[in-house]
């Protein structure tokens, strides 16, 4: 009679072993997941605002200046299209373009007709060149040449009347105005409301100053279509298409919105930023920031002109936003 098989098993200390093994090995597997695709997400938003910049670009060529960052006619609550609209023919989005008629209409008007092929649904169409990876969207919203059912953009509730739960595409790419208030029709950036800026202008050199910028959903973000009112600072007005360098990068809240006119992103440390010469660069949020003693960027609307002579005390970020301060910048 042959003896009985020994069955063999683990013992409690060693099925804790394996475990305690298996939680080593994921908690130094999953870090390393997770900046891989915080790296690609983040590569992914960089090789989008470089498309940007080429379109803004031949832009330049087809017109000879940067489009305006948006329209102001000085009606109060005139919802008017901004610099991605302007864009989109050299986006390849022209039948976009051709179909909200941009060069013929006004956003109000758009926004104001129901009709699906020419009317405000078109301004919800999501353009993901003008989306962030890492800002997260709204579940179940499509990409590209989908519709955003309510959708995660600004609402233009303005002289055009739309439903108050209406909401277009949002964009996390904001245009440089420059140092003063967004809703200037005179400021020291690029992409600022009624601006005409050539490469001519940019006394400071297109590798040192910035273009566009990020902005993410904790400060709310943007829309590429344009403004829901261009004559008012936020959190309801030219912010949506134009931040300013006076807010500090990154801030830590929005408390009475103060980030909703700067730049900010999800991307750990700082945001990305397109220069004029169309190279894009990562901007650490602990750059050098200071405003002039002059400038009282808590009340935005004041802009001395003895600020000129306080440029040499900018902050380095101040000057980065600003095309003309003719204030040397090092190699940063």
């Amino acid at each position: 009679m042959k003896p009985a098989a020994i069955k063999r098993g683990f013992t409690l200390i060693e099925l804790l072993v394996v475990i305690a093994i298996i939680a080593i090995l994921v908690a130094i597997i999953l870090p390393a997941v997770q900046q891989a695709r915080a790296a690609a997400r983040r590569a992914a938003c960089k090789s989008n605002l470089k498309q940007i910049g080429l379109a803004l670009h031949n832009y330049v060529d087809v017109h000879g200046v940067f489009p305006p960052g948006g329209l102001d006619e000085q009606v109060t609550n005139r919802e008017s299209w901004g610099w991605g609209a302007f864009i989109l023919p050299q986006l390849d989005r022209k039948p976009l373009f051709d179909k909200m008629a941009v060069n013929e209409r006004r956003l109000t008007e758009v926004l104001a007709d129901t009709s699906p092929d020419s009317g405000r649904t078109l301004l919800q169409t999501v353009l993901s060149i003008f989306i962030c990876p890492s800002d997260e969207t709204s579940p179940g919203s499509r990409m590209d040449g989908g519709r955003m059912n309510g959708g995660t953009g600004r609402h233009f509730r303005g002289l055009s009347q739309v439903p108050r739960d209406f909401r277009v595409s949002k964009s996390n790419y904001i245009g440089v105005v420059g140092y003063g208030d967004i809703a200037r029709e005179r400021n020291d950036g690029v992409l600022f409301i009624n601006g005409t800026i050539g490469f001519n202008d940019m006394r400071d050199g297109q590798t040192y100053t910035f273009l566009v910028g990020e902005r993410d959903k904790v400060c709310a973000q943007g829309a590429w279509c344009g403004n829901r009112n261009p004559t008012g600072a936020g959190p309801q007005g030219a912010d949506y298409t134009g931040g300013r360098v006076s807010r500090p990068l990154n801030m830590p809240d929005n408390r009475n919105h103060r980030c909703t006119e700067g730049f900010s992103s999800q991307h750990v440390g700082g945001a990305q930023f397109l220069f004029v010469d169309g190279h894009v660069d990562f901007i650490n949020e602990n750059i050098d920031f200071n405003n002039p003693r002059d400038a009282n960027w808590n009340n935005p609307r004041v802009f001395i002109p003895r600020f000129r002579n306080d440029a040499w005390a900018l902050g380095l970020y101040q000057r980065l936003g600003m095309r003309d301060d003719k204030q040397a910048i090092d190699e940063f």
